[in-house]
């Protein structure tokens, strides 16, 4: 996998290009993990040249999000493309990720002091309309077992795809 790295101030820009899926996950992984190990704890993912991810993918970008949450950096992902965007909405992980439309609004929210990679917080959007039907006054499912579950069905959802069973899990 071809990974761009582009040094923005003190935030590094990394610009994945193709599939972000199992055969080439391990590659990114060991590309973050070795920035990780030389101290940059500032990112911008910018998956403008990215065609497809696959949980193998949102597996590797969670593992970065988790290791900068705590205050210990920033990751905030942009230019999606629609594709790619959906599979971060069937995942769940477009609420736990703050992501922008573009690499420059990435850019402000990392400088605005975006900390936490794992918060809510996301490039400002016009307000949803409430779901219809009674207010919920449940409270909101952990952010950290939605994510689990939501996982959970995009695996099996790839299984399906793939034609295995994934219930022998």
């Amino acid at each position: 996998m071809d990974i761009q790295r582009i040094q923005e101030g003190d935030v590094l820009v990394l610009v994945p290009v193709g599939r972000l899926d199992t055969t080439t996950s391990t590659d990114f992984e060991s590309h973050v993990l070795g920035e990780l190990g030389g101290g940059a704890n500032r990112f911008v993912v910018d998956c403008s040249r990215l065609d497809y991810v696959s949980s193998a993918g949102l597996r590797v970008l969670l593992m970065l999000a988790k290791r900068l949450s705590g205050g210990k950096g920033s990751l905030v992902l942009s230019s999606m493309s629609p594709q790619v965007h959906e599979v971060f909405e069937i995942a769940g992980f477009s609420r736990i990720f703050s992501i922008a439309s573009d690499r420059r609004g990435a850019l402000d929210l990392v400088s605005q002091g975006t900390k936490d990679a794992g918060s809510a917080r996301r490039a400002p959007r016009a307000p949803a309309a409430p779901p219809p039907g009674p207010p919920h006054d449940e409270p909101a499912p952990d952010s950290e077992r939605t994510v689990a579950m939501s996982y959970k069905e995009l695996l099996a959802r790839e299984a399906r795809a793939r034609g295995e069973d994934s219930s022998k899990d």
